[in-house]
């Protein structure tokens, strides 16, 4: 697999009850029989500019995916991995991904979300992912008092949210949706790739940050 090669299992992370069996780095196999997916809807993005930022939060704002998108306000959702443990008990969940649905329609194709003057993957230090609009990344990088606010609101939301496998939080603007989006970062740090989910018509339904809970392989 090229780094411009969906790994086979995206289209999994958006089926709802689908059983995965693909090792996972922090799966051990003598404890678990797998995972299924679990979606959780967390709340609606404003994108006021239609250009999407996908990064750590806590770390300074990337820049926005070359491709834009109608601007307007987007359900979130997280991708989830419930453990199925080979004894009894519910099984701790896991962040696979975290997603923007553009429209209704699902993806028949992939095509990775890129960044002209910038790496691809962004990099994790704190575990958490996040979506904003570029708007709201270019006000991050300039104000330095409104970037401590914000980060402060996020923690708060964050901690609110918190469970005791993974966590979400948002930070509201003036109507109501959501300035910033995040999430917990699959098992934690690394450097995630984002996805346009493509329609039949090559138009993007979705965007998918993969958080590498599955191997590629």
């Amino acid at each position: 697999m090229t780094a411009s090669e969906p790994p086979a299992y995206l289209a999994s992370l958006l089926d709802a009850g689908r059983k995965l069996d693909s090792p996972t780095p922090g799966l051990d196999r003598r404890e678990a029989t797998g995972c299924r997916i679990e979606i959780r809807e967390l709340a609606r993005l404003a994108l006021p500019t239609g250009r999407v930022v996908a990064c750590a939060p806590f770390l300074p704002p990337l820049e926005p995916f070359d491709r834009s998108v109608p601007p307007d306000e987007y359900p979130v959702f997280a991708s989830l991995a419930r453990i199925q443990p080979r004894r009894a008990g519910g099984g701790r969940r896991i962040v696979a991904a975290l997603g923007i649905r553009l429209t209704p329609s699902s993806p028949v194709a992939w095509e990775v979300a890129r960044r002209t003057d910038a790496r691809d993957e962004y990099d994790v230090e704190d575990a958490t992912g996040a979506f904003m609009d570029a708007s709201v990344a270019g006000r991050l990088a300039r104000d330095e008092a409104e970037r401590e606010r914000s980060l402060d609101a996020l923690a708060d939301a964050l901690d609110d949210h918190a469970s005791p496998d993974w966590t979400w939080g948002v930070v509201p603007c003036g109507t109501g949706a959501g300035a910033l989006v995040a999430s917990k970062s699959g098992f934690g740090d690394g450097a995630y790739l984002s996805w346009w989910g493509l329609d039949a018509k090559g138009r993007p339904s979705l965007l998918l940050t993969d958080f590498r809970v599955f191997s590629a392989e």
